[in-house]
């Protein structure tokens, strides 16, 4: 298998490094040709992972949380490789889902890259962005574009939270038109009142 894994190091609130790097090694143990990067600002795993495709690779390998595997799909979407995911991430949503074990260490989730079997999922698109498991409208959005990173970090979850509450005093709504397969769905306002 030819493969590049791309990891983003701050994501989620502990320091996963060394646990990606180890299962880098097993992968190579195993024969697989993997080509190992770091991520150092928003945007460069959706390069890196434009740059895997161009090198004909197998499977993409996201050491990170749900804004990294995000990051990745917007250029992996309509292409023939495979996304892997080692979640170091604070909540993981998308590898929850997909039943990457997220308590043990990566170890186990690296196993399933070369035991487990490749799925088709769907994409959202919103605009010109895609998604892979929700996208967020109205106060959800809103709380999702003022998420201070490094709050995040800190306080995990709970920084959502806090920053809902305070945001959901002054929200007045957002209108929205959502078209799926390109037919008008629903046009609405999204608001409290």
């Amino acid at each position: 298998m030819k493969a590049y894994l791309i990891s983003n190091p701050v994501a989620g609130r502990k320091d996963r490094r060394i646990e990606v790097f180890g299962v880098y090694r097993s992968l190579l143990d195993l024969g697989w040709s993997v080509e190992y990067f770091r991520t150092e600002r928003a945007g460069d795993a959706t390069c890196l992972a434009n740059d895997a495709i161009n090198a004909g690779c197998d499977v993409v390998i996201v050491a990170g949380g749900d804004g990294t595997v995000n990051e990745v799909i917007n250029s992996m979407a309509g292409s023939p490789v495979a996304l892997g995911i080692l979640p170091t991430g604070s909540t993981n949503v998308w590898a929850t889902e997909v039943g990457i074990p997220l308590k043990s260490n990566l170890v186990e989730a690296g196993r399933i890259l070369t035991t487990g079997k490749t799925v088709t999922v769907d994409l959202g698109q919103a605009g010109r962005r895609y998604f892979i498991l929700a996208a967020g409208l109205g106060l959800d959005g809103l709380v999702a574009s003022r998420i201070n990173l490094d709050k995040k970090r800190l306080w995990g979850n709970m920084h959502y939270i806090a920053t809902a509450l305070s945001l959901a005093r002054s929200y007045q709504g957002t209108r929205a038109t959502i078209r799926i397969d390109g037919k008008l769905y629903l046009k609405m306002c999204c608001g409290f009142w």
